[in-house]
């Protein structure tokens, strides 16, 4: 017979979560105080890791995180980019398809093969290329703080409806 083990929390690990937990509200407000621009409107995008917010008049809709922001961004607003690519505009095509077939779990490749919802799509794309975009470094690469930022600037800015963190 195996004895139980119950786990127990690590203190170090507790006291690195807490460090990053005090450097989330400057780096939301660090991250929506950023210049604001348009997709294609010749700002020059470091391919730098960052994290990125899409905004329309004034509301935040997505955030996210990469390792490489010029290329990130330009996959989020390609006019032919796939679902992967463009996830948040597949995101926003997907709320607005037909929600019973979302509820049966139909795969993102047969959603992208529906005409319905491919031209859900592609208006989507058109319309993440539109919006403004903010963006900042991730300070000095730091992939712990950027997984535990992500998902608390989604909440924060109230972004779930888009910010799923549903793998794909």
């Amino acid at each position: 017979m195996t004895a139980k083990v119950t786990p127990v929390p690590s203190a170090e690990g507790l006291r690195r979560y807490q460090r990053l937990a005090e450097q989330l509200p400057s780096l939301l407000h660090e991250l929506c105080a950023a210049p604001a621009f348009r997709y294609g409107d010749g700002t020059l995008i470091p391919d730098t890791p960052g994290f990125y917010l899409f905004s329309e008049r004034g509301i935040a809709l997505y955030v996210g995180q990469t390792r490489n922001l010029r290329r990130r961004l330009r996959q989020h607003s390609h006019p032919n980019a796939r679902s992967n690519d463009a996830s948040f505009a597949f995101n926003i095509a997907r709320v607005g398809h037909n929600t019973a077939a979302i509820a049966v779990k139909v795969t993102r490749q047969a959603l992208e093969a529906d005409s319905a919802f491919a031209s859900l799509f592609t208006d989507a794309r058109k319309r993440v290329a539109a919006m403004e975009v903010r963006y900042i470094p991730i300070p000095d690469d730091d992939w712990e703080l950027s997984t535990v930022f992500e998902v608390y600037a989604a909440m924060a800015l109230g972004t779930s409806r888009y910010n799923s963190f549903r793998p794909h």
